[in-house]
């Protein structure tokens, strides 16, 4: 998928003329591609944003979050491990990389947006986040100025939430936030909202036993 990304992509958003490329934040190609068209990138999640954070475990492990000192060193050494796994991908997207003479990526974490991330996660459900969360905007962390120019200069703040709001309001994304955040608000409800974000980043999408 990502060798197509890289393949078609770039010259078909030069033939668009797109003012921005909104991407998930699992697509590996999608800062390359971004980069190529001379455009920002905005990443989008659906669940829990995806950061490199030595209090948080990668998410192909069963470990609790730990802001201690043994949980962050068992966290790095478990991310170097996935970084190993993810050596081939990060080959293949170097490759186009340098051929487009576009600085190599150390790692799939910078495949994401260096300018700005946005999560559908309900604030109570995040992990703990820094003082400083830098270009990343959880719900309630960081809200950017409506008129603030992006990348080309073509687009603002407030055309970039009203095209991630079009995004948003597909029920595939729409369906389980709203989901999750009634269950938070329901009493005994955290079990539930635990159940419905699962689904979502084992890639269910929509809820598939919603509430009556």
């Amino acid at each position: 998928m990502a060798i197509k990304d890289l393949t078609c992509l770039p010259a078909a958003l030069a033939c668009s003329r797109v003012d921005a490329l909104i991407a998930t934040d699992v697509s590996p190609a999608a800062r390359t591609v971004a980069e190529m068209a001379g455009v920002p990138l905005v990443s989008l999640s659906t669940g829990v944003l995806r950061r490199r954070d030595a209090a948080i475990p990668p998410e192909f492990t069963p470990c609790a979050y730990g802001n201690t000192r043994f949980g962050g060193s068992r966290n790095r050494l478990l991310q170097r491990l996935g970084a190993l796994v993810d050596l081939p991908l990060l080959d293949v997207i170097n490759r186009v990389r340098r051929q487009a003479s576009l600085a190599p990526h150390r790692h799939l974490e910078e495949t994401r947006s260096p300018t700005a991330a946005i999560s559908q996660m309900p604030a109570g459900l995040d992990f703990p986040w820094p003082s400083d969360p830098g270009g990343c905007a959880s719900p309630g962390v960081r809200r950017a100025r409506a008129g603030l120019s992006l990348g080309t200069g073509r687009l603002r703040v407030a055309a970039l939430r009203a095209a991630i709001e079009r995004v948003l309001a597909d029920a595939s994304f729409a369906s389980a936030a709203r989901r999750t955040q009634e269950a938070c608000r329901n009493g005994g409800g955290i079990q539930r909202a635990v159940q419905i974000m699962e689904t979502v980043t084992a890639g269910g999408g929509v809820d598939p036993n919603p509430a009556e």
